[in-house]
């Protein structure tokens, strides 16, 4: 009552009214809905794709914590949607419906397509236009069991062509969609094996309980860092905005070839003193069976021009003029 969760307290001899029984279903109901949002936020969680004048069979929480379920494949009428609402994109979403069957004995809750104006690439779809006052509703709510309170759940986005209006229009916005999420400070694994810590610092654990695999830290007022205990491949480009590659120091096994890599090594130098080297590792050649180069160009008009190329046997090669600006110590002689 007034918000608060309430049960029905039966004993011996009770006469049982229909009142006490709405009670009884409407406390767990809203206790359901509570759980959708508490440990959830709203959204999609189960299938409802999107195609022309179609929305496939799937699952979603709307903003009240109301489970929509769309039981089967359903279709919807566009032939007339684009001319009545005057436009060539059309937004399509699942809203909450109940209503009472003729009988007036059952309350059917099946969700209903609805048809706006596309509100067009960029639009929030998390915070859709809803009652007001609603737009934080939580957990703590009851939410309305009527059809006055619309929370759209976004599906996508359908389009035609106005100069070919015998095209089928096309399903867009995919990327755009609501999905369920989970509130959560941990996520373990079934088996125990791994786990997900979430925070201010975020990491993934596996195999360990007590060395993460993965963490994002957000380092204080320092600049945040991302941790990876292991080798990191990249599917992809790797960009550095405005920071550097830092490379602990590292050193092959004995009677190992290092292979191609890129080395911060400690070494001694002539004079017995420590020296740190930035080590560029072109390979074996004899091992590779061809020769290997480090290699410095440009490119221009679409092709690769080299100035300075070095040979894995120590022959620096210049392919154009050689500036310099001080003094050039050739301790092996020059070569023409």
């Amino acid at each position: 009552m007034n918000g608060v969760p309430t049960e029905v307290e039966y004993y011996q001899g009770q006469r049982l009214t229909a009142t006490l029984f709405r009670t009884e279903q409407a406390y767990h109901v809203t206790m359901r809905e509570r759980h959708n949002l508490a440990g959830h936020d709203w959204g999609i969680a189960l299938g409802l794709g999107l195609s022309a004048g179609y929305v496939e069979a799937g699952y979603a929480i709307d903003g009240y914590g109301r489970e929509l379920i769309l039981a089967t494949r359903t279709q919807f009428a566009l032939d007339l949607a684009f001319d009545e609402l005057g436009a060539d994109s059309l937004d399509v979403s699942l809203v909450y419906s109940r209503s009472v069957e003729s009988s007036g004995d059952y309350a059917i809750e099946a969700p209903v397509i609805q048809i706006d104006r596309a509100q067009g690439p960029g639009t929030d779809r998390r915070h859709p236009k809803v009652t007001p006052g609603d737009e934080n509703f939580d957990a703590t709510g009851i939410a309305p069991q009527d059809t006055l309170h619309p929370w759209p759940v976004y599906l996508g986005t359908i389009t035609r062509d106005p100069a070919a209006p015998a095209s089928p229009p096309v399903a867009s916005g995919a990327g755009d969609r609501p999905y369920i999420g989970v509130r959560a400070a941990q996520v373990f694994t079934p088996a125990g094996d791994a786990r997900l810590d979430l925070g201010e610092d975020v990491a993934v654990y596996a195999g360990t309980a007590s060395s993460p695999a993965l963490r994002w830290s957000a380092s204080g007022a320092g600049p945040a860092q991302l941790e990876v205990d292991g080798a990191l491949t990249v599917g992809g480009d790797l960009g550095i905005a405005g920071g550097r590659v830092i490379m602990p120091q590292a050193t092959a096994a004995a009677g190992t070839t290092p292979g191609w890599q890129l080395d911060h090594v400690t070494t001694t130098g002539s004079a017995g003193t420590p020296v740190e080297q930035l080590r560029l590792i072109l390979g074996d050649p004899a091992t590779a069976g061809a020769a290997t180069e480090f290699v410095i160009g440009s490119f221009a008009n679409g092709q690769f021009t080299p100035c300075l190329t070095v040979g894995a046997d120590g022959t620096i090669t210049i392919h154009g003029n050689l500036v310099v600006a001080g003094t050039a110590d050739l301790q092996g002689g020059l070569a023409s």
